[in-house]
């Protein structure tokens, strides 16, 4: 019983001596130690004015582990910790960043199923996510990628309907709808019809026809 108290004793010095240098935050952390062995009012009493000093400090730390998280790819992660934060902390920016990441979480997601559709031929499926990921981000990379399945479907005039809406000109003139002999994909009527997007439209790299997003 003897040794238990001392134990105690010796938390609430280390508690008391923090709180008293204004380390609210560590001292926090021993007087929780405290109260889960010996309960008292004084401890309630201490830990709500750590609890009180340490708001700010607890929201910034989940803010500046938020950041990390995302840095190292960790979307969930870093939604859990700004989610945290906004316990602590009066910023509407948490909330944006918020739906920001759950909206990249999303979008990562009908990717990859847009990418493993396309690999293994599905070339419809593919095309209508990569347009969905377009609605959703207006990335101009994920529309010129839907236009391209839409070819690779045989879909000619949903090609030239993405096309057309992505704004790039002549896109039959482009690597990405040329079939393995160099064999333009549209027909000759599609063709003349494709001539008809507007003049100053983006030109798309080859790349965006021969690899997915």
């Amino acid at each position: 019983m003897a040794g238990k108290k001392k134990k105690i004793d010796a938390i609430l010095k280390r508690a008391h001596k923090l709180f008293d240098a204004q380390n609210y935050l560590l001292a926090e952390k021993e007087f929780e130690k405290a109260r889960k062995k010996a309960p008292s009012s004084d401890i309630d009493e201490k830990l709500d004015i750590c609890r009180q000093k340490t708001r700010s400090e607890k929201g910034k730390m989940l803010v500046k582990k938020g950041h990390s998280a995302i840095k190292n790819n960790a979307l969930q992660e870093a939604i859990s910790c700004f989610t945290r934060a906004q316990q602590f902390l009066d910023d509407p920016g948490l909330s944006e960043k918020i739906q920001e990441l759950e909206q990249q979480l999303q979008v990562g997601s009908i990717h990859e199923t847009a990418g493993n559709a396309e690999k293994s031929g599905d070339y419809g499926t593919a095309a209508a996510l990569y347009e969905q990921i377009w609605q959703e981000t207006g990335q101009q990379r994920f529309c010129i990628r839907s236009g391209v399945c839409h070819v690779k479907a045989g879909n000619e005039d949903q090609a030239i309907r993405i096309f057309h809406q992505s704004g790039t000109r002549n896109p039959f003139q482009h690597p990405g709808i040329h079939g393995p002999e160099g064999k333009n994909l549209l027909s000759p009527g599609q063709k003349k019809r494709s001539v008809l997007i507007p003049h100053g439209a983006i030109l798309v790299h080859s790349h965006f026809f021969s690899q997915p997003c």
